[in-house]
């Protein structure tokens, strides 16, 4: 299964955070991460976003995530193209939870 959620550089990425922090699931991080991604995703661009459509990075003394977007970021609102989108989790007790939030510029007026 981790092989359909993945790109080539998270199994690095996945590799590197297991050793260096055993006792996370990073595997489960990067999915809920990119489910995280595609629930902001979708509704600005109306548009299907797989798992191999977006790049995670994981910043874990920051508890943040990066997700660079692969495809085509053209939204349907006036907002900014997504390139990526900024993210935080918190692991705890094996529970863990994944947030993205997505800032628009604000309209101006003539």
């Amino acid at each position: 299964m981790l092989q359909s959620v993945t790109v080539p550089e998270e199994t690095a990425l996945l590799d590197r955070l297991g050793r260096e922090y055993p006792l996370m699931r990073w595997d489960r991080l990067l999915f809920s991460a990119k489910e995280s991604i595609y629930k902001a995703w979708y509704p600005l661009t109306g548009r299907w976003l797989g798992f191999a459509d977006a790049r995670l990075s994981v910043e874990p003394a920051g508890q943040t995530f990066v997700g660079r977007l692969l495809v085509d970021g053209h939204r349907r609102d006036v907002g900014p193209e997504l390139t990526e989108m900024r993210g935080r989790f918190r692991m705890v007790e094996g529970l863990i939870v994944t947030a993205v939030s997505v800032t628009t510029r604000p309209n101006k007026c003539s």
